[in-house]
């Protein structure tokens, strides 16, 4: 079932994964999982919904990555950091069929509660719903991962001005 752009905007703050999928026509599309369980289908790529999702916030992806991956020592693939409760880690979930297909699921890391190694080359992550899925990193590609997420986050939340936030209170 698709949903429309506005229905992933209304659920924002519960986004749990985005995740890159086939669908039954061979279309590449992004299922949304929610914290609540639920899962939205979009017809639109996983990068596209992930730009959509930093607008909202009024923020470039681009411009994000650059300055937390400096943080990290990373140009690529740095967690996302766009509210305190919603930092985005690009992780490789599928090895795409064609050009421009998109390997990366996106997964809020606030909400993992555990991860576990699949094989060498793969991982379980274990959300706090108890959602599952595997992605095609080493356990210790993920554990930095999700470590960087952490500094990420925590560099973040120091950036935000809390007293203005207060101010509207």
């Amino acid at each position: 079932m698709n949903h429309s752009a506005n229905a992933i905007c209304n659920n924002l703050p519960e986004i749990q994964a985005l995740l890159p999928i086939y669908t039954e026509d061979g279309g590449n599309s992004t299922e949304v999982c929610l914290v609540n369980g639920k899962r939205l289908i979009s017809p639109k790529k996983t990068k596209t919904i992930l730009k959509n999702i930093a607008e909202s916030y009024t923020k470039d992806v681009s411009l994000i990555r650059r300055k937390y991956g400096s943080l990290i020592g990373r140009k690529h693939q740095a967690p996302l950091p766009l509210i305190p409760d919603l930092i985005l880690v690009p992780l490789k979930f599928r090895s795409p069929i064609g050009k421009d297909e998109g390997a990366l699921c996106y997964i809020s890391q606030t909400q993992v509660a555990s991860w576990k190694a699949c094989g060498k080359t793969s991982t379980k992550i274990i959300f706090k719903n108890e959602l599952e899925i595997e992605v095609m990193q080493s356990i210790d590609s993920v554990t930095l991962a999700l470590k960087q997420a952490d500094m990420i986050r925590m560099e973040y939340i120091k950036n935000l001005d809390l007293k203005s936030i207060q101010n509207l209170l």
